[in-house]
């Protein structure tokens, strides 16, 4: 069930970034690229931040962690990061890549800058970049959500103990 739903969030980033790289058809590469740079700005924003939440929630437990140990909610939130830790930083590298590519291929263009197929393609390569990026902007969310939901169960189980001492008395 796991491998199927990778697959399908597989196939939907894929798809998606096909749609959109239709749109970038009319757009030169050159004003593409400025979005680059955008990229490259919030994947380094996005590793700073969860690398603090890593740094916070404790990664040394997990690594420390005896198998027949019950894992920590510490180590479990940093865990859940994890993804979005390697989404962030496979985008920080294609980025690095692409800006460091960019001012050599200006001088080497055997495609015109005007060629469809490269903008489109160009296209395609931005549009997965951003969905990443998203993905990993909302996978930063994850720990609150967790925290959150674990704070409502507590809450829940709490008010069914006291109404349980409550009848008991």
């Amino acid at each position: 069930m796991k491998k199927r739903k990778v697959n399908l969030k597989v196939i939907f980033l894929f798809v998606f970034s096909l749609i959109l790289s239709i749109f970038f058809m009319k757009v030169p590469v050159t004003e593409q690229a400025e979005l680059v740079s955008v990229f490259f700005q919030i994947s380094s924003v996005i590793f700073a931040i969860l690398g603090i939440w890593i740094a916070i929630l404790d990664p040394v437990s997990i690594l420390e962690k005896v198998p027949t140990e019950r894992e920590s909610s510490r180590g479990k939130l940093a865990k859940a990061l994890f993804p979005q830790l390697k989404i962030t930083t496979a985008v920080f590298i294609v980025t690095l890549i692409i800006n460091f590519s960019l001012p050599l291929l200006k001088y080497w263009n055997p495609i015109s800058n005007s060629h469809i197929l490269l903008r489109i393609s160009f296209g395609f390569v931005l549009s997965f970049l951003f969905i990443l990026q998203v993905w990993a902007i909302i996978g930063t969310l994850q720990p609150i959500f967790i925290i959150r939901s674990k704070e409502r169960q507590d809450k829940t189980v709490a008010r069914y103990r006291n109404r349980d001492d409550d009848n008991l008395s």
